[in-house]
Parts: structure tokens; C-alpha cells; sequence
């Protein structure tokens, strides 16, 4: 990103090509036909639904000036992390020769899309197919999550995040998605730009770990 770009300039590329075929498992699954039915949905569905354009690009814009000052510091392209990459929407205003790209996600159809086509657009990238209980992630410049929200992580490498809690794997082996999912951006990135829940601010708040809000509107 060059100094001085302006912020709406930054929006308008797109280089996904397969991923844009994509559709998210969320917006897929048969809804659920009764309460009892909700299990079965919640985890057909994985928590994957993928992030509205419009939100995309107020989320982009937030990290826009961020990603210019260490762009202008380093001179080196912006190495951008999102832990629940899915189709790579937060991913869409990027360009080859500002950012680098990394993301995690348990689709593996995403994680192929999105790697053929940041190939074909000659971006430096690595998308990994895995939980973002399972993996470690550091040395980020930006972080721009959407992760799924209020689903019971377990996993026996998980970080001790202020998120984890006691689980099956002994301490620290648990976490809600969302908590865990943005403590790990906050350790692996300089700028974190995070779509939450709103139940989410109390803990945010309380661990002095937010530094502005923006309740976004119901469309």
C-alpha cells in the first residue's frame, strides 16, 4: 500500500477466481426442525458463514491504515493473517505486490480454492487445512478475522490464551471459538481487525484488550 493511498482505492480489486464459486456451509445447511434439531445443524454447519462484502470492506478500510505504516516502514509487502479464512473474503481488496497472505480453515475446498488462485495471482501466501485450536501462528503484521462464534473448542496443543479454559486434554485445553480465535490473532499480530459478537465485548473490556467498538447494523 503506497502512502498516501487513498482508502477507497484499496477496495476495489479482487483476485479470487474458484473461491468466488464458493458457497458457505451455514448458508447451505438445512435449517433446523425443531430445538432438538439444532446439534445437528450446528455441526453440519461448522460455524462457517462467510463474511458480507460490505462488512469485508469496512474491515479492510479500519486495518487500510495500518497495513500502509508498516508497508512504509518495512518496504516489504504487509504478511496479513486471518485464522478462519474460509473463501478468503477478508481477503478480497489485497494486492500481490502490498500484501503476503496466510490463513487457516478446516474446509479444505476453501483452502484449494484460495490457494490455486493466489498462485494465478502471484501473491507470497500459505493457507493451511486445520482447526485454529491446532495450529501456532506469530510474526503477523495484521490480523482481520471473522471467526465462528460460540462453538466449544477442544484440543490437547491449544495455547494458554487468558480464553482456555480446563478440558478433556487437561488445562488450557478449551476455549470458545470466538475468545480463542481472537486471542490468538492478538499474539500473532501487531493490528487486530475483529468481527465479534456482541456478548464478546464484556470479556474484551475486561481484559483491557479493545480498543474501539463498532456495533455494526442489522441489514
Amino acid at each position: 500500500m503506497e502512502r498516501g493511498l487513498p482508502v477507497e482505492l484499496s477496495l476495489q480489486a479482487t483476485w479470487r477466481s474458484q473461491a468466488l464459486s464458493l458457497s458457505a456451509k451455514g448458508a447451505t445447511t438445512p435449517k433446523a426442525a425443531s430445538l432438538a434439531d439444532l446439534a445437528r445443524r450446528r455441526s453440519e454447519a461448522q460455524g462457517q458463514f462467510f463474511t458480507p462484502d460490505w462488512i469485508c470492506k469496512g474491515m479492510w478500510a479500519l486495518a487500510a491504515p495500518a497495513m500502509a505504516q508498516i508497508f512504509e516502514d518495512s518496504g516489504r509487502p504487509v504478511a496479513v493473517f486471518d485464522n478462519s479464512v474460509g473463501s478468503g473474503r477478508l481477503f478480497q481488496m489485497a494486492s500481490p505486490n502490498l500484501h503476503s497472505l496466510y490463513g487457516v480453515d478446516i474446509d479444505g475446498e476453501c483452502i484449494d480454492a484460495l490457494t490455486a488462485d493466489a498462485d494465478a495471482a502471484g501473491f507470497t501466501h500459505e493457507f493451511i487445512e486445520a482447526g485454529l485450536e491446532s495450529v501456532s501462528a506469530s510474526g503477523f503484521g495484521v490480523a482481520i478475522i471473522n471467526p465462528p462464534f460460540g462453538l466449544h473448542l477442544q484440543h490437547p496443543e491449544m495455547k494458554p490464551y487468558p480464553s482456555t479454559t480446563y478440558g478433556m486434554f487437561g488445562p488450557n485445553t478449551s476455549a470458545w471459538s470466538h475468545l480463542y480465535a481472537l486471542d490468538q490473532a492478538l499474539a500473532a499480530a501487531g493490528v487486530v481487525v475483529a468481527l465479534l459478537p456482541t456478548s464478546a465485548a464484556t470479556a474484551c473490556y475486561a481484559k483491557e484488550r479493545l480498543h474501539a467498538e463498532l456495533i455494526l447494523p442489522l441489514r
